[in-house]
């Protein structure tokens, strides 16, 4: 069965180091794609400091990705995230109702601000 999920994981900012960051953060998005998962969105969320030292660690980057996939890829892509040294921490959850429900509240409500800020922005080009 087809769910959709999000996954949040936290990499090792601590040498400064872009590439190894990016391709720490490709290496998780191409597992996905080799598995034929729908990403719907990747969102770097940046370097960000832990709420507690997580292996002497004091700063990780963030990174999350929606995608849909059967429940089977979960197993592997959890797998993957223990074994490579890069990835602090990890969480994968499932999308409930209530959360696509508040995702699309939160669409909408953007949409109308832009729709309005668009239409203030006409009038006063009008004036």
């Amino acid at each position: 069965m087809i769910r959709r999920y999000e996954t949040v994981f936290v990499v090792d900012s601590t040498l400064n180091d872009d590439k190894k960051i990016d391709d720490t953060v490709d290496k998780i998005v191409d597992f996905l794609k080799s598995q034929e998962v729908n990403i719907l969105n990747i969102d770097k969320w940046g370097k960000k400091r832990l709420a507690y030292l997580i292996n002497k660690k004091q700063y990780g980057f963030y990174t999350s990705v929606e995608f849909e996939a059967e429940g089977t890829v979960i197993a592997e892509l959890e797998r993957i995230y223990r074994l490579d040294e890069m990835i602090l921490r990890y969480l994968t959850i499932v999308e409930t109702k209530i959360m696509t429900n508040a995702r699309l509240a939160r669409a909408a409500k953007a949409l109308k601000k832009a729709q309005e800020e668009t239409a203030t922005e006409t009038e006063t080009e009008g004036a």
